[in-house]
């Protein structure tokens, strides 16, 4: 992973009761703060994309933890 701590916990939020991360930046015009992180990725796993590289959203939660 090419990501820091301090990365993750600057661009998300995380929910631990629901398991969701949100957007605390605006890392595209497509993106809106506050919005749920990340899309269904074909094995049933989310993931997220973040400075130009996709991540499994369970392991950007694993480093925000």
């Amino acid at each position: 992973m090419n990501i820091t701590h301090e990365r993750v916990k600057e661009a998300f939020d995380y929910n631990a009761e629901t398991g969701q991360l949100f957007w605390k930046i605006k890392p595209s015009t497509k993106i809106v703060v506050g919005s749920e992180a990340g899309s269904d990725h074909n094995m049933g796993y989310r993931k997220v994309a973040l400075d130009g590289k996709w991540y499994l959203s369970h392991r950007i939660i694993w480093m925000w933890v």
